[in-house]
């Protein structure tokens, strides 16, 4: 964006809402190169910014960098309840008879997780993945898995699914996961 010394003083009297919009705007339609050169300048825009700087470091195969920017600063979806008391064969059962319940696919996946079963986990998350309906939490699970084993590229490739796909609803009773623009990654 032209004239980034003077936006500076400008951006410390505008609130959070104003600030999102511009920095969305900004890396959607200026070089991500000159987005990057302002944060590094003004480390205080990166709450803003994430966004359009996890796509440059994407853009350079910074994969891991990428998604440590999401890791940071993005909202987590709104995730069902997890309800279920079922062992992972009986869920596994439950979903072989109805492979299109979410329900269930995701109280087996949380299973798995909990299990120590990544691999499993991971598996169930790219069976719904695989469908064009699926909720788009799915997807951020996705990306979670995919990172825990350290692959950067499909968790960044999985989080952009996830962006793409927007929010759907869930298909159960939802459990809102907030956090604010800079806490803690989840």
């Amino acid at each position: 964006m032209n004239g980034q010394r003077g936006l500076a003083p400008a951006l410390a009297e505008v609130t959070p809402t104003p600030k999102i919009r511009l920095f969305t705007l900004w890396s959607d339609r200026e070089q991500l190169d000159e987005l990057a050169r302002g944060v590094r300048e003004h480390p205080e825009w990166a709450e803003y910014a994430w966004p359009g700087l996890a796509r440059w470091q994407a853009g350079k195969g910074a994969f891991a960098e990428a998604w440590a920017l999401v890791r940071q600063y993005a909202r987590p979806p709104v995730l069902p309840e997890a309800s279920s008391t079922l062992s992972i064969p009986q869920l596994e059962q439950q979903l072989y008879a109805n492979p299109g319940d979410y329900a269930v696919g995701y109280a087996l996946y949380r299973a798995q997780t909990a299990a120590g079963k990544a691999a499993d986990a991971l598996a169930t998350i790219r069976h719904f993945t695989a469908r064009s309906d699926t909720p788009a939490y799915f997807y951020f699970l996705q990306a979670q898995a995919w990172a825990a084993q350290q692959d950067w590229e499909r968790a960044w490739s999985s989080w952009q699914s996830y962006q793409s796909a927007g929010e759907r609803p869930c298909k159960a009773p939802c459990v809102e996961r907030s956090r604010g623009p800079t806490s803690a990654p989840y």
